[in-house]
C-alpha cells in the first residue's frame, strides 16, 4: 500500500512557496499488534463503550467533555471545539538553521520526511535543496566554524557573519537551470 501524507502544506523561504507532503519516515505496520482472546472460547474480546450502572451505550450518546475537577466535566460540541481550534497556515516557514545539539531529542523519536506536492512543485524543491547544498558544501570546504558569505555577482566575496543569502542562492539556481533548458529546445528545434 502506498504511503498517505501525514500534513500537506508548503514550505517558504522569504519570497518562495513550495507545496510539500509530510510523510512518516517509519512504518507503523512493521510493528507487531496483538488482541486478546478469551481463552476457553478463543474468540477476540471486544470494547464496548459502558457507562458504570448504566451499561453500554450508542456512539451517537457519546460527546466531548473537559474534566475540571475529579468527576465534574464541562461538555463540549464539536462547533464549540471548532472554534477554538487555532488556525493554521499550513505553512513550514524557514527562518533558521541550527545545529543538532540544539533538538530536544523528543524530536528524533518518529522522524518525518517532506517531499513536493507534484512535478511544478518537484521542480523548486530540487532548486531549494541545490541552493542549500552548495551554502553547506561551501562552509564544509571553509576551515572557520561560521558561514561563508558569497555575493552572487562577486564569488570571491567572503565574510565573518553567521548571515547566507539564500535568496541570492536560489536566484543563481534559478537563473543557471535557464540556459540549460533553451539549449535542450534549440538542439531538438
Amino acid at each position: 500500500m502506498a504511503a498517505r501524507a501525514y500534513w500537506q502544506g508548503q514550505i517558504r523561504l522569504a519570497l518562495v512557496s513550495i507545496p510539500v507532503e509530510i510523510y512518516s519516515a517509519t512504518k507503523s505496520g512493521a510493528k507487531i499488534r496483538f488482541n486478546q482472546i478469551h481463552e476457553p472460547s478463543g474468540k477476540r474480546i471486544s470494547y464496548e463503550k459502558v457507562v458504570p450502572g448504566i451499561g453500554p451505550v450508542d456512539r451517537d450518546e457519546i460527546i466531548k467533555g473537559y474534566e475540571v475537577s475529579k468527576g465534574n466535566y464541562v461538555l463540549l460540541d464539536e462547533d464549540e471545539i471548532d472554534a477554538v481550534r487555532i488556525e493554521s497556515k499550513r505553512t513550514l516557514e524557514l527562518v533558521q538553521f541550527v545545529d543538532a545539539c540544539e533538538i530536544d531529542p523528543l524530536y528524533f523519536e518518529k522522524p518525518y520526511y517532506v517531499a513536493p506536492q507534484d512535478e511544478l512543485a518537484e521542480e523548486a524543491f530540487i532548486v531549494l535543496r541545490e541552493a542549500l547544498r552548495k551554502l553547506i558544501d561551501k562552509k564544509a570546504k571553509s576551515k572557520s566554524k561560521t558561514a561563508v558569505i558569497e555575493d552572487v555577482d562577486d564569488p570571491d566575496a567572503g565574510g565573518g557573519s553567521n548571515v547566507i543569502d539564500l535568496m541570492a542562492a536560489l536566484k543563481k539556481s534559478v537563473g543557471e537551470e535557464k540556459p540549460k533548458k533553451t539549449s535542450r529546445r534549440k538542439k531538438s528545434a
